[in-house]
């Protein structure tokens, strides 16, 4: 049995297996059992910009799946983490080795096209979460920092990895669920187990990428993302870096080199952009006056606020507040 899907949303790639398929489609949930395939996907849209799917597909004969990648339509960031399967070990025309013997991890842009197998009666439970590229820069900008550092320019937008012991329990709290019930605890606990579940491949990827592109020892590398941790707090004020240093037994000059060489900026300009960002984010988001904002994110002065957030954004604070309030 062979499958062809172009590649989009969560419904877009629904709608194609039911047009195929058959079954019963709504709009929170997919399933089908016949000679074929059984098949239940539940879809969830629990942050603006994104959609998540949770699968569990039995192929009752061997099955070929192709994903084209869409170049046309809305372009989406898709990660998949694979609770028990095997799809990603049997994808092929990779950018890279895989070589584990089942669960893993990817993300891929989906204009990206694969091809994968699955094998008759073989059980594949899965997540996929789908991020709009357009929210990348807003909503999710911690990831847009780290994308680049993932997928360096010039290389094709695909990564893989195994699935660690606390990811696959995290996916276990999941798949525990009843997901016909969409209730407020059901939906925190797929969204908090999916943050978290993002957060370890982040720093996975992340770790083996400065591992292999900067000559630094195992021991500083693990101190500086200590070190980062620290600082991702835009309530509290920046340390003095002499102290910072002398914590971590840094001398001040091999500090800001070595912190320079991992993040891409100086510490200082690491903090100012995470508390502008979270700055524009309650600004946004919340009912706030322009000077408790700053007051929050450690402005005293009010002229100085205005002006870095001018310098950031190209907007002013009360032209970030008055957008949001328009919409």
């Amino acid at each position: 049995m062979e499958l062809n899907i172009k590649d989009g949303s969560a419904f877009e790639i629904l709608s194609q297996v039911h047009e195929k398929l058959g079954g019963e489609l709504t709009e929170k949930k997919y399933e089908v059992h016949n000679e074929l395939v059984d098949i239940v996907a539940h879809q969830f849209i629990l942050i603006r910009g994104s959609n998540i799917m949770v699968n569990s597909v039995n192929t009752k004969e061997d099955l070929n799946y192709n994903v084209i990648g869409d170049t046309s339509g809305s372009r989406f960031i898709n990660f998949r983490f694979e609770y028990n399967a095997d799809l990603i070990r049997n994808t092929s025309d990779l950018n890279e080795e895989v070589d584990f013997p089942v669960s893993g991890i990817a993300i891929y842009d989906t204009s990206y096209s694969f091809k994968t197998f699955n094998k008759k009666d073989r059980l594949n439970q899965w997540v996929s979460l789908r991020i709009e590229r357009t929210q990348i820069n807003g909503l999710f900008y911690e990831f847009e920092r780290y994308l680049d550092v993932i997928f360096p320019e010039g290389q094709q937008l695909v990564r893989y990895d195994i699935v660690p012991l606390e990811m696959h329990l995290l996916l276990k709290d999941i798949f525990d669920l009843n997901l016909d019930e969409r209730t407020p605890v059901v939906n925190s606990i797929i969204l908090s187990r999916l943050i978290e579940c993002l957060g370890i491949f982040y720093q996975r990827s992340i770790d083996k990428h400065y591992k292999a592109t900067h000559n630094l020892h195992p021991d500083d590398l693990k101190q500086l993302m200590e070190m980062k941790d620290t600082l991702i707090n835009p309530y509290k004020p920046l340390p003095s870096l002499a102290n910072l240093a002398e914590g971590y037994g840094y001398s001040l000059s091999k500090l800001k080199r070595d912190f320079s060489s991992v993040f891409g900026s100086s510490i200082k300009k690491f903090h100012t952009d995470l508390r502008l960002e979270t700055a524009k984010q309650l600004l946004q988001n919340e009912n706030r006056s322009i000077t408790e904002v700053s007051r929050m994110v450690g402005y005293n002065s009010i002229s100085k606020f205005s002006a870095a957030f001018k310098k950031s954004y190209q907007i002013s604070p009360k032209e970030a507040s008055t957008k949001y309030q328009k919409k």
